[in-house]
């Protein structure tokens, strides 16, 4: 997996279990994924989500922690936000 520069992204969805990126990945076209140099968690990035409408799209990155509730997780998902600037962010699971 290589470190690269991240892209913006229109929306980023964080989920905590690979369980919950599993029911996610039919959704999207991911392709694999890819590691920015402030996280050590990999991130997925669908660069064209097509709106149902049909007219314009979104790009879309998915963050999964591989953990639940702890301070590592906090900061994952503060470089994140920082790297990435999503428009919207969207925490999927339960």
């Amino acid at each position: 997996m290589e470190k690269s520069e991240p892209p913006s992204t229109d929306i980023l969805i964080v989920t905590a279990l690979r369980e919950e990126l599993n029911a996610l990945t039919p959704h999207f076209n991911l392709n694999s994924p890819i590691s920015f140099l402030t996280t050590s968690i990999p991130c997925y990035i669908d660069p064209s989500v097509v709106c149902d409408s049909g007219v314009g799209s979104y790009s879309v990155a998915i963050l999964c922690l591989n953990a639940m509730g702890n301070t590592n997780a906090g900061i994952d998902v503060t470089n994140a936000l920082r790297d990435l600037n999503p428009a919207y962010v969207f925490m999927f699971g339960i």
